[in-house]
Formats: C-alpha cells, structure tokens, sequence
C-alpha cells in the first residue's frame, strides 16, 4: 500500500506546480523530463536494499509521471478543437491502456518464466523510459502559443478586468473561460493567471467534472482494484486464473469502448455522453455488489468496464474545454489532482467500509458515489454540441 502511495502522493503534489510551467515554460520540457525523472525512479527501484528506499524511489517515479501528464495532456489539448478533442485524447487513452494491458505479461514473462528476477522489469521499465525521453526530445513540437509578453505584465485595471472574468465564469457557460480575457471585449494584459484560475475554480462546470473525476478514481482504486478481487473470491469462488480472466475481459471490454466512447463525444457533447455512462456505471457496480449469481457478477462487472470505458476522455476534454487556454495546463493538472485524491482515499475508504458492514455493501455504496457525481455533474454543466470535424 504504501508504494502504491508514494506513487500517487508524488502525483498528488507536483500535478498543479508541474501544469504552471508548462503554461509559462511550454509542454516540451516537461513531456521530454518526465520520461527521465521516471527512468531514473525505476533503476532506483531495481537497486534499493529496503523498504525506505523503495518507497522514495517510487515517489521519483510518481514525479516523473506528474511532470509528463502536466505536459503532454496539455500538447494534446493544444493540437485539438473542440470538434476532435475527445477522439485526439481518446488515443492516447488507449495507448495507456495498451500499455497497462501489456506491461503486467511482460514484466511476469521476465521475472517468471524467463527467471531474470523481480527487479528487471524495474530495469526494462527505466530503459523504455529513457528512450521515451531521447524520442521526445526529437520529435514533439511545442504547441504553447507565445504569449505576447511577460505574464506579470498587468495594466492598471487588471484587477477590474479579473472582477469582471470571474462574474463571467460564475454563469456556467461552455466556452466562457477559454474565452475570458480575449473574446468578451478584455484586453489579454489585462488579467492575470491568478485572475484566470480563480475565475476557473469559481465555474460550477469545472467543479463538477473534477469531483466527477474524483468520484471515477475513487471508484477505480476502492472499488475495481481492492473489492472486486475479494468478492470474486469470497462469494464466487474465483480462482487467481479465473480472477485474472475475469480482469482481461475487463480490460479488453475497456479497450474496445474508448474509440466508439470518443466519438460519441465529440458528436454529440461531453455532458450527453458522461452523465448516462456513470449512472450506467453505477447501476452496474451496484449489482456486482449485490447480485448472489455468478452469471450476473460477470455480465454486471463487464457492464461497469463497458460503461467507462464509453465515457472514455470526454470527461478530459469537458475539462479541456471549459479551461482558458493561457492556463489550459494548470487547469487540466488541477482536474488530475481531484483524480488523485480520489485515488488515494478510494481504498482506504471502501476498505474501512467492507471491513464494517461487508465487501457487497461497500461496492454498492460505491455505486451511490457515482450515481451521486453524475447527478452533481448534470445539474451544474449546461454542455454546447461540438462542431463535426
């Protein structure tokens, strides 16, 4: 548990510092640091004598993760519209899930059967990196826009000017934020990134598809990865196979719905799609907590993947969105650090909670989360339909 934390508790910290100098700095430097501050984690990892050591070397990889999502989300969100967006961070959602789907075989195919010892995936991790690293620095292109100045350059009226963006963001509007500053009469000098981010943090859209975000994570890491193994387990009698298939199916079901998900997305708005897939999600982890047949437990466990999985990076591109695109990269590191709580508390909670009143129980209160953040999330986001690219 706590190298999984020290993982997610580096992520938890570095995420909104890490976004503030992509948006002054650019996306490059980061997206190329974060694949070597990674690298150098994982060898640290593989060479570590104890415990201590391995819980400060994970937290360097958590680093390195912070550092490249700050960046590269950011680049992804620069080289999209609003009419492609969901679909151009669709795919990179499912090269991270093709990576997560692979990763595990491989690191077992070298640890196991070809008896190379538990520490060479850390080795084999660390390399990939790096040559992450070497490759970015060669090809990624900075997509961060000049800013035509110093952004501690502030007119005399700035202050009005940033009274007056936040009055805008408080209508809850699409499109507002990114455009505050630049498209509703302001002079682009005139407000600072403070002024921008708490114009941002004042948008009930915003908050919502953060706390939905929080909710997803919570529900990953609390329910999907502690509970569902144990009930499997305890009241199906899943054996470690059946268990493991249960999760490729999982998994392939996932996979299969980020392509279909993402288009959905685009064509039809974000809040068209989130709202139905995490109440489908919830019914679905609901039932897996409650349902007694084998049968059901299945069919209800592949529902909840295909349910995510359909809403897939619309909740990303929401945030995308409704962010200003002078700091498009803190806002997404902010939207990220709601996961990241979610993430941490998850476990701990659902935990706590199955060991009171039993692991069904607990995942069907899991479902009322999500139901809940759906719920929030439609009554605060009033969602444009994208234009068809």
């Amino acid at each position: 548990g706590m190298t999984l934390s020290a993982f997610a508790a580096a992520r938890l910290v570095l995420n909104v510092p890490c976004g503030v100098i992509a948006d002054r700095h650019g996306r490059k430097p980061l997206i190329v640091a974060g694949p070597l501050i990674t690298a150098v984690g994982m060898m640290g990892s593989a060479a570590c004598t104890g415990l201590p050591e391995l819980f400060f070397w994970r937290f360097i990889a958590g680093a390195g993760s912070a550092v490249y999502m700050a960046g590269a989300q950011a680049l992804l969100a620069d080289a999209s519209t609003p009419a492609n967006r969901a679909r151009v961070l669709g795919a990179n959602q499912a090269a991270v899930l093709a990576g997560a789907a692979v990763g595990p075989a491989l690191g077992g195919l070298m640890s196991g059967v070809m008896e190379l010892g538990v520490r060479s995936p850390f080795v084999a991790v660390g390399m990939t990196c790096a040559l992450a690293g070497w490759h970015a620095a060669r090809t990624v292109p900075e997509t961060l826009k000049s800013r035509g100045g110093s952004n501690e350059q502030v007119r005399d009226d700035g202050p009005q000017a940033e009274r007056e963006v936040f009055e805008l963001a408080a209508t809850g509007d699409v499109g507002v934020a990114s455009s505050a500053g630049g498209g509703v009469g302001l002079k682009e000098e005139s407000v600072t990134d403070g002024g921008r981010m708490m114009a941002l943090l004042s948008r009930r859209d915003f908050l919502a598809v953060s706390g939905l975000n929080a909710a997803l994570f919570f529900s990953g890491a609390g329910g999907r990865a502690t509970l569902l193994p144990l009930l499997a387990i305890q009241e199906h009698g899943y054996t470690p196979a059946g268990l493991g298939a249960l999760f490729t199916a999982m998994a392939a079901t996932s996979a299969l719905g980020i392509g279909p998900g993402a288009v959905l997305g685009d064509r039809f708005g974000r809040a068209a799609v989130i709202a139905p897939c995490v109440a489908a999600s919830s019914v679905a982890v609901a039932v897996v907590g409650t349902t007694h047949d084998p049968t059901v437990f299945l069919a209800s466990s592949l529902a909840w993947a295909g349910a995510h999985s359909l809403m897939g990076p619309a909740p990303a591109a929401y945030a995308a969105d409704v962010s200003p695109e002078q700091i498009r990269a803190t806002a997404l590191s902010t939207y990220r650090t709601f996961g990241d709580v979610g993430l941490l508390i998850g476990p701990i909670a659902l935990g706590a909670l199955a060991d009171g009143v039993g692991v069904g129980p607990a995942l069907a209160a899991n479902g009322g989360v999500l139901a809940a953040s759906a719920l929030a999330f439609k009554a605060s986001t009033r969602d444009s339909k994208p234009p068809i690219a």
